[in-house]
C-alpha cells in the first residue's frame, strides 16, 4: 500500500476531488487546510506580530492510502489536474504503508482502506 499526500493550491481542490472520484475503486480520502512556509528565515522583527506576519501561503492537503497498483494512477491524476504552471503548484509525497487497521471491523491491510 502507498500513502499519498498532495499539497495543492486551494483553487484546485474541487478539480482534484472530482477527478479522484472518477477513479474506479478509489478508496476514500481526506482534505485539510494547511499553511506553507517557504525556504529561508523569518524576519525576527515580524515574529512579534504573530504567525500571520511570517511569509506563508495557504495550501490544501489531500491524503489517501491506496493499493500499490492504484498509486501511479492516483499520483498522475493529481499531478495533471492540480498543475497550474505557476510557482507553488505544490508537491506529491508517496510513502510505503506497512499496515492499516479498520477500527470498527479489525480488518488489516488493503481490506482496511
Amino acid at each position: 500500500m502507498k500513502e499519498i499526500k498532495a499539497l495543492i493550491q486551494p483553487s484546485k481542490l474541487y478539480d482534484v476531488v472530482m477527478a479522484l472520484h472518477r477513479i474506479p475503486s478509489m478508496p476514500g480520502f481526506i482534505t485539510s487546510d494547511i499553511r506553507g512556509f517557504p525556504r529561508g528565515h523569518a524576519d525576527p522583527e515580524s515574529q512579534s506580530h504573530g504567525i500571520d506576519a511570517i511569509d506563508s501561503f495557504e495550501m490544501m492537503k489531500v491524503e489517501c492510502v491506496v493499493p500499490d497498483s492504484l498509486a501511479p494512477l492516483v499520483v498522475e491524476t493529481i499531478a495533471r489536474v492540480a498543475r497550474t504552471g505557476y510557482s507553488r503548484d505544490g508537491r506529491i509525497i508517496i510513502s510505503a504503508v506497512e499496515d492499516a487497521v479498520k477500527i470498527r471491523t479489525g480488518q488489516h491491510g488493503e481490506e482496511a482502506v
